[in-house]
């Protein structure tokens, strides 16, 4: 007769319990870790939001400089149709920004700080659908503001008065509050993707 106490505790009762363990390691498999870290401070290759927000002003920037020599030029020359230039530089700057982002990760002034916009697991580029995705979350508050205007200018003049005049100011004061939110989204988050970026499953790097 055995031992009780000899008993090997491997041949102890099941409880029913080992279901809820960790299942054992598959021989050769390897769990691939995300391609960028989830703490920005401790990843250096995470781009600060700072640095994107001063790529942000000087694209912004060339455009509508770009703009003012388009418009003053035409006004020398007394070529009125010229000031088509105001919606139609901005749109070309957003598509070549739209077009870049897909295929290089860059916008002009993001090549110049040596920042880019990747895949936010793989790295590689996110591509045209994706690129457009992030550019309509970037645009948005100007068509926000367009339309709101369109919208508040067709009050009776009585109820532009009462409310101080007109609402074009708010074509300007939009988008600047809604890129003010963006930018502060993007701060708060982590590996520092703001909306734009959850929209284009991207995120923003040192090159």
């Amino acid at each position: 007769m055995s031992d009780p106490a000899a008993r090997d505790d491997s041949e102890s009762p099941d409880d029913g319990l080992a279901v809820f363990g960790t299942p054992p390691p598959i021989p050769g498999a390897e769990t691939a870790g995300p391609a960028y870290a989830e703490d920005p401070p401790t990843d250096a290759r995470i781009a600060h939001p700072a640095l994107r927000a001063f790529a942000f002003f000087l694209d912004g920037f060339t455009t509508v400089l770009v703009v003012i020599v388009v418009v003053f030029a035409g006004l020398g020359s007394g070529g009125m149709e010229l000031f088509w230039a105001i919606p139609i530089v901005p749109l070309v700057a957003a598509l070549l920004d739209t077009v870049l982002t897909a295929l290089r990760g860059v916008t002009p002034a993001k090549a110049l700080l040596g920042i880019r916009v990747v895949d936010a697991d793989s790295g590689a580029p996110i591509g045209f659908g994706r690129a457009v995705l992030r550019s309509l979350v970037i645009v948005a508050p100007i068509a926000v503001g367009v339309l709101l205007t369109t919208l508040l200018s067709r009050l009776p003049y009585e109820v532009q008065d009462a409310a101080g005049g007109g609402f074009f100011g708010l074509v300007v004061l939009i988008p600047i509050a809604g890129w003010i939110v963006l930018l502060v989204v993007l701060a708060s988050r982590p590996r520092h993707r703001g909306l734009q970026d959850l929209a284009g499953r991207s995120v923003v790097v040192h090159r």
